[in-house]
């Protein structure tokens, strides 16, 4: 195999495992709230109605308004868009190098699917996952983002 198509697969595996982490990232800020949304919801509604009160406790008031934005997840909001629009630029990443991967398989008369890189991938991500929920659902996410892939460079092939 080309040393040029090893190059872009390695640079495939790093970008994957960026993608990993920001996963991650976003499980934890998940996490951070710790309560089940039933708990969060009833939370909110008791700070909302404290806020709309007529509350002249400057404590109590400095204590809510200091809350609000954890509770009301707007915090969290904001981190998992800053999170998502990561991901979504290290896959924009991946496509543009599964096209380069693409046109050396088109070159070389290499078949699109390579099911044992494929599962050795899956396989490395798992291990170095830390989250062990995220690790049960990264065969999904990787499939699907394989799949993408293979799609992608099915199209080019044609």
């Amino acid at each position: 195999m080309s040393e040029n198509l090893e190059a872009l697969r390695y640079e495939i595996d790093t970008i994957d495992k960026a993608i990993l982490q920001l996963l991650e990232k976003r499980e934890q800020i998940y996490s951070c709230l710790g309560l089940p949304q039933s708990t969060r919801d009833d939370q909110q509604f008791l700070l909302e109605y404290l806020r709309h009160q007529d509350c002249t406790d400057e404590f109590l008031l400095s204590k809510i308004n200091s809350l609000w934005p954890i509770i009301s997840g707007e915090k969290f909001n904001q981190e998992f868009r800053h999170t998502d629009a990561q991901i979504l630029n290290l896959l924009e990443k991946r496509q543009q190098t599964v096209t380069a991967v693409g046109n050396l398989k088109k070159e070389k008369a290499i078949p699109v699917t390579d099911p044992s890189r494929e599962k050795v991938l899956t396989q490395n991500l798992q291990e170095i996952c830390q989250n062990g929920e995220l690790r049960e659902r990264i065969p999904v996410i990787w499939n699907a983002i394989m799949n993408m892939s293979k799609e992608h460079q099915r199209n080019q092939q044609k």
